[in-house]
């Protein structure tokens, strides 16, 4: 699992690019988590097992860090990992 705050495919494909290769040697499936995710697109996974935001619709910053919203998103999350991973 690697993260990111924000991101976009072109951010995403440079800061995590020698992470995806080298778990693809080593034949480990590779989960991206971010604080928000732009212009990803849903037609490719660019061969990562999984993106996954953090935070699930627009809200600002102010509200996503308040305790209580962070918790849940996190663990909303954390249940979508798990999914991905039992299938």
């Amino acid at each position: 699992i690697t993260g990111e705050g924000r991101t976009d495919r072109q951010s995403l494909m440079e800061s995590t690019l020698g992470i995806l290769e080298e778990a693809k040697r080593q034949g480990i499936p590779v989960i991206v988590v971010a604080g928000s995710i732009e212009d990803y697109g849903n037609s490719e996974s660019g061969g990562f097992q999984g993106v996954f935001s953090i935070i699930p619709s627009p809200m600002s910053l102010e509200t996503a860090m308040k305790p209580e919203v962070a918790k849940k998103n996190i663990c909303r999350t954390v249940a979508q990992i798990i999914s991905l991973v039992n299938l």
